[in-house]
């Protein structure tokens, strides 16, 4: 059997602050939505609305990094996989599909007491980049 590719990649404003954790083993992760919009004028040249909600998981530094700069309103960009898990409530088996976050990237706007030119920042478990407009070649 050929391998799949489970690829998500996620760009929309952050619906509340993220809440931060850690495992029983003190591992960190944080947990953080991310409302994505999209609209569409029907055969009736009307404009439609929707919001589809993404849940995001971040684990251990990646975590970190989330908790601190990640906040409600915020634009983001973010990059993982797929995992859906399952939990019994009420006597019902519920499903839940969360993007598990590889890289994330903060987008626009100026951040607390960082320069307007510095505002959009790329983190991913390995590094933390700064994207400063001016180096970008278009």
């Amino acid at each position: 059997m050929k391998k799949g590719l489970n690829h998500w990649t996620v760009m929309g404003n952050v619906g509340k602050d993220p809440e931060m954790r850690s495992t029983g083993a003190g591992v960190p992760v944080c947990n953080f939505s991310i409302a994505v919009n999209s609209s569409w004028k029907n055969a009736d040249g009307e404009v439609k609305e929707h919001v589809e909600w993404v849940y995001v998981v971040c684990w251990r530094k990646l975590a970190e990094i989330a908790a601190e700069f990640v906040k409600k309103g915020n634009p983001v960009l973010v990059e993982g996989r797929a995992q859906t898990s399952s939990y019994e409530k009420d006597g019902v088996t519920k499903y839940k599909t969360e993007l598990v976050c590889d890289n994330l990237i903060l987008l626009g706007g100026k951040r607390d007491g960082a320069p307007a030119e510095q505002s959009d920042v790329e983190y991913t478990p390995a590094r933390a980049v700064d994207k400063v407009d001016s180096d970008l070649p278009f």
